[in-house]
């Protein structure tokens, strides 16, 4: 199963899995959390991207619940059961080469939880 991610590149994501059944592979690449949105029109085949992020190894220890934006994605998708992630394997790239690629679909789709400027407020009050 592949999803077309990027406008500029269209890049072949393996997935989208859901995320608490993924078996990550070990490997180097980027990857999309995704929520899919029944009935709206919105990009790709009416999957909302939620985050973007690349890694040199994506079977890394902690990787995705002890990820720093985690309990974003779950509050963008509204539960842990609605995020799905898709992955682009980028063997032997550099740093700098999955950045480039990573900046560049933050840029495509802006998406939410890539916003380091919004603090999660999880618990609705304020101060």
């Amino acid at each position: 199963m592949f999803i077309n991610i990027g406008v500029a590149n269209s890049l072949s994501f393996s997935g989208p899995f859901q995320l608490k059944y993924w078996a990550p592979p070990q490997s180097a690449g980027l990857y999309a959390i995704l929520k899919y949105t029944r009935g709206l029109l919105l990009t790709p085949d009416g999957w909302t991207v939620l985050y973007v992020g690349e890694t040199g190894d994506l079977s890394e220890r902690g990787f995705p619940n002890g990820h720093h934006a985690y309990l974003r994605w779950v509050h963008e998708a509204g539960s842990a059961d609605n995020l799905y992630i898709a992955t682009y394997t980028m063997l032997y790239s550099t740093p700098e080469q999955r950045r480039a690629v990573e900046q560049q679909l933050v840029s495509e789709y802006a998406p939410p939880c890539n916003r380091t400027f919004l603090p999660l407020n999880i618990f609705g009050s304020s101060y």
